[in-house]
């Protein structure tokens, strides 16, 4: 998942730039892709964080039953926790940065006189979602290897032939 999730967020900030190259250059005299483009970017950061979001939800669930089949350590479990924890922060960082560059940008689409807020917001945008993805992809590929490492031990302790039952 790290590596689909790095594609993706490589998408995600391509897009991001091409919504603003087009809205600072002014190169749609309507302004009709820029807004297309911007709600493209949003679909696809929600898109992103939702996927990852999932991947975390279902890495934790399988670790839990990895751990409580084998009766191994709860630690994985713990940190596992701790990782979604900082992971929805910054899910969370990263939508709201979308959703003050949409309420700034809607204000100006709407006729407003341009008032330089909302390309503050954009530039923001941009560097939060550079940021948190950094981070995020950090936290995916941590996850990975606490999965991959309960999986080997739980692998280990059954081909031991400890007796398995089920849980009440």
């Amino acid at each position: 998942m790290p590596r689909i999730f790095a594609c993706l967020a490589l998408s995600e900030f391509i897009v991001l730039l091409l919504t603003g190259t087009v809205g600072v250059w002014r190169l749609d005299p309507h302004a009709d892709r820029h807004v297309l483009l911007a709600v493209l970017a949003i679909l696809l950061s929600c898109m992103i964080q939702v996927a990852a979001f999932t991947y975390l939800t279902v890495v934790e669930k399988a670790t839990a039953q990895a751990v409580h089949l084998g009766r191994l350590a709860l630690d994985p479990i713990l940190s596992l926790k701790r990782l979604k924890k900082r992971f929805t922060r910054y899910l969370g960082l990263v939508l709201a940065a979308m959703l003050l560059a949409t309420a700034t940008g809607a204000s100006a689409w709407r006729g407003s006189p341009p008032d330089g807020w909302h390309f503050v917001a954009a530039m923001a945008v941009i560097a939060l979602h550079v940021c948190a993805y950094l981070r995020q992809y950090g936290i995916l590929r941590d996850a990975g290897r606490i999965a991959a490492g309960v999986l080997v031990r739980y692998s280990a302790a059954r081909a031991c032939g400890t007796r398995w039952s089920t849980p009440p």
